[in-house]
């Protein structure tokens, strides 16, 4: 409390126009350290002080974030040192910060934590971002590797993945994106992502022309014989008169057509037609990977394991307890690839 108040009184004191702070989240618990963030971005405000902290928590940092909200201008700069005789110093804009601020599942996540890591991985769920974490770790120990420090985090699908990279690629944190195949489904989305990370849309066009109208063509419409004996196999799988929420659901889905983009993710990329068009997707990926963007040639998390059924929750529960990802070889060549990606750009 002495820590905490001696900080808050230095502030509302006033008349100060400039405050430089070493570490003040040192002795406080990690919610006491979030708190105090908010505090200085709100008294910075009602003081008109500018406040200059040197902090190594993350706490702290989301506690400015959230005392800001768009009224104060926060950046934050992040230090590293290559070498012994040099620093190194990237900084995040207020425009930036306040974007993160807008977006509630960006504010709450953990994005920023990264500025205090070696290299960032943005995946599209939590649930990726445990799997590819113990993925990692598995790796690191069976090929005698050191920790690589790399934090895995999610932004809640693709839409925020270009805005989420800009975020750390500003402070110049090594970041790698992890996305299911069906980015590829969404041109434009795509497009944005490809061009944010570095790439030149313009090189992979003619490739992903060819790959796109070639899965398009892939669109499974529901046909009424399959429909009707896929019915019957629902409604005879049960003696109960009332149809249950499961049943109505699988039902529903029957008169749903499949697009070419949504197979190619159940079933991977093995469903792309040979010739042109599977050139093309090895075009596409390789100049992905280029800047880090991996896309997953087997179409989504759970056909690293798609013996396992299931909810992707149950999916993953499976997974962890029963060590399923020591023995998936492509997930652990792909967490060697974003972990050799990020290690080469630190």
């Amino acid at each position: 409390m002495q820590a905490f108040m001696g900080t808050v009184l230095t502030l509302a004191a006033g008349g100060i126009d400039l405050v430089f702070m070493d570490e003040p989240e040192t002795f406080l618990h990690p919610p006491q350290a979030r708190l105090l963030g908010e505090l200085v971005a709100e008294m910075s405000r009602a003081t008109d002080t500018q406040v200059i902290v040197a902090t190594h928590s993350d706490d702290f940092v989301q506690g400015v974030i959230t005392g800001s909200k768009e009224d104060v201008d926060v950046s934050i700069v992040r230090i590293t040192r290559p070498s012994d005789t040099e620093n190194k110093l990237a900084q995040v804009a207020p425009e930036a910060i306040k974007s993160i601020y807008k977006d509630s599942l960006l504010r709450f996540s953990n994005l920023l934590d990264g500025i205090f890591y070696k290299g960032v991985v943005i995946c599209e769920a939590e649930s990726d971002c445990t799997y590819y974490s113990a993925s990692l770790a598995n790796v690191e120990d069976t090929d005698g590797l050191g920790a690589s420090d790399l934090l895995f985090t999610h932004v809640g699908g693709k839409d925020r993945m270009a805005r989420a990279y800009s975020a750390l690629n500003a402070a110049a944190v090594p970041t790698a994106v992890i996305a299911d195949v069906d980015l590829l489904a969404d041109k434009n989305k795509f497009e944005e992502l490809f061009e944010t990370m570095g790439g030149d849309f313009g090189v992979v066009s003619a490739s992903y022309n060819v790959l796109d109208a070639s899965v398009r063509t892939l669109k499974v419409e529901p046909i009424r014989n399959d429909v009707r004996s896929k019915v019957a196999e629902i409604l005879d799988r049960s003696q109960n008169p009332i149809i249950d929420r499961r049943d109505l659901t699988e039902m529903l889905d029957l008169l749903k057509a499949e697009s070419g983009w949504k197979q190619i993710k159940r079933k991977g990329a093995g469903a792309i037609d040979t010739g042109d068009p599977t050139a093309a997707f090895a075009s596409v990926i390789a100049a992905c990977r280029a800047v880090g963007l991996f896309i997953l040639p087997v179409g989504e998390l759970e056909r690293f394991h798609p013996n396992v059924g299931g909810n992707k929750q149950a999916w993953l529960r499976q997974a962890l307890e029963h060590e399923l990802f020591k023995t998936s070889g492509e997930s652990q060549d792909l967490v060697r690839s974003v972990r050799a990606f990020v290690a080469s750009r630190q």
